[in-house]
């Protein structure tokens, strides 16, 4: 990754924020028990007595600021997260290649073409953050992940799954191979088609 972008720098102020939510519902708490009740003298027919009361006030300034915090916390936590994954994103528009190298890296054998017959997509472009980085280059054709066949980047991405995944995929010698790759549900595949 680039030295720009930090998937994890705002880990620290949402942790902090938390922290805030949590001392937030515990003061409440403190200031419920403390000052949640009051006592207001009545009299009656066997002499005086006292009537405890709920105080509305503190009861709701104490949920109120629980409340708040927990709902700042969260929005924190979503924008965080939001970031995070727009971090991929946006290293890998930044570093794509200029379209007069990615010509270069994505010509490929003819074979290639000929021995997909139609099928799968072709890798223009993979990024180092890619799980398949490593496994699988540019002018490649991708035909299969986890036994599922390819028509796209998003749907191959909806095919991973946590752990050992499988890549189907014809080389720019046009021979077929099959190799295994780590990564998650969900994860990005950082790569172009052409």
């Amino acid at each position: 990754m680039s030295e720009g972008v930090n998937k994890n720098r705002w880990n620290g102020v949402v942790g902090t924020i938390w922290l805030l939510a949590v001392l937030s519902v515990v003061a409440g708490a403190a200031l419920i028990a403390s000052y949640g009740t009051y006592e207001t003298p009545s009299s009656g027919l066997y002499g005086g007595s006292s009537e405890t009361r709920y105080n509305i006030a503190v009861w709701a300034s104490g949920i109120s600021q629980a409340v708040f915090m927990i709902i700042v916390a969260t929005a924190f936590s979503i924008l965080k997260s939001i970031y995070q994954n727009t971090c991929g994103s946006a290293f890998l528009i930044a570093n794509e290649p200029d379209k007069a190298s990615s010509a270069a890296t994505s010509s490929f054998n003819e074979r290639a073409v000929s021995a997909a017959d139609g099928k799968g997509i072709i890798v223009r472009y993979i990024n180092e953050t890619s799980p398949l980085h490593g496994t699988v280059s540019a002018g490649n054709i991708l035909l299969k992940i986890n036994g599922a066949e390819v028509v796209g980047v998003r749907q191959a991405a909806s095919c991973l799954v946590d752990g050992e995944n499988n890549v189907a995929f014809i080389d720019s010698s046009g021979e077929h191979l099959e190799r295994s790759f780590m990564s998650s549900r969900g994860a990005s595949l950082s790569i172009r088609s052409a």
